[in-house]
């Protein structure tokens, strides 16, 4: 037995206390409220999954159950607890991992069992790691985007292109090709009804009046020329025998066959 304040206690009064001890340092240290300590699975869960351990328990007493341990077990052990020489701690990384493996060379942890796959006994196919994947690196695939990009990007090379025009530069030419058009249609208005159609018909009448006059004049020619050809050709020469009468017979024979003679030019 030991005192508490004035009165002793009996075995089991120290081993309830040493349990009470124990588990109020485990949870203050984890923060875990409802954690109760496991003699039995220490190592496999207080130690490895909170990485917690406890400093100062007696070589001589075994970590078990405090109710189990023989009376001066009990004893070594409550005196440990009471004055702080056992408690807990927090490890470092390097000391859990250090802990880890020295509990699976001494079998305290069980040994971890892999989750069997749902489509084992299956044939699966190979990835072909050798192959050529030259043709999907060199063409990717596009990341899909915004309708708008994608449009924005449609023109920006449509305009790069000097075959293809954008469609407002299209526009632009075809009001600036009508307005050109209607400027001919209007010049062509102007000269059908407009000064210079004018000048082209008075021109045009002084042609045809110049030609009629000449006209005029080559038949007025026409009429002296035939008329004086006429007259040329009506002409009668009278040669008289006046002065042969005087002459030879023979040669008188000879006029008289001439002398009613008509000569003409």
């Amino acid at each position: 037995m030991e005192k508490v304040g004035t009165r002793k206690l009996y075995h089991n009064e120290m081993a309830s206390e040493i349990v009470r001890m124990v588990t109020q340092g485990l949870q203050e240290i984890t923060g875990i409220t409802n954690l109760t300590m496991s003699y039995a699975s220490f190592a496999k869960k207080i130690v490895v999954p909170y990485k917690v351990n406890i400093t100062g328990w007696p070589e001589d007493v075994p970590r078990s159950y405090p109710q189990r341990l023989a009376a001066d077990q009990t004893k070594s052990l409550y005196d440990a607890w009471s004055t702080g020489a056992a408690h807990w701690y927090r490890m470092t990384a390097a000391e859990a991992r250090s802990y880890q493996n020295k509990a699976e060379k001494n079998g305290e942890l069980e040994p971890t069992v892999r989750k069997k796959r749902s489509d084992a006994g299956t044939k699966r196919r190979q990835d072909n790691s050798t192959g050529d994947d030259s043709d999907e690196d060199e063409n990717p695939h596009p990341a899909k985007g915004s309708r708008r990009k994608r449009a924005a990007e449609n023109n920006a090379n449509e305009g790069s292109d000097p075959d293809i025009r954008p469609k407002k530069k299209s526009k632009h030419v075809a009001k600036t090709g009508s307005k050109k058009s209607g400027r001919g249609v209007g010049a062509g208005e102007k000269l059908r009804g407009g000064g210079g159609g004018k000048k082209l018909g008075r021109a045009n009448a002084k042609v045809g009046r110049k030609a009629a006059g000449s006209s005029k004049k080559s038949v007025d020619g026409g009429k002296k020329s035939t008329a004086g050809k006429g007259k040329k050709k009506s002409r009668r020469f009278i040669v008289s025998d006046s002065d042969e009468d005087s002459g030879d017979d023979g040669a008188g024979d000879v006029d008289d066959d001439e002398d009613d003679a008509e000569f003409s030019t």
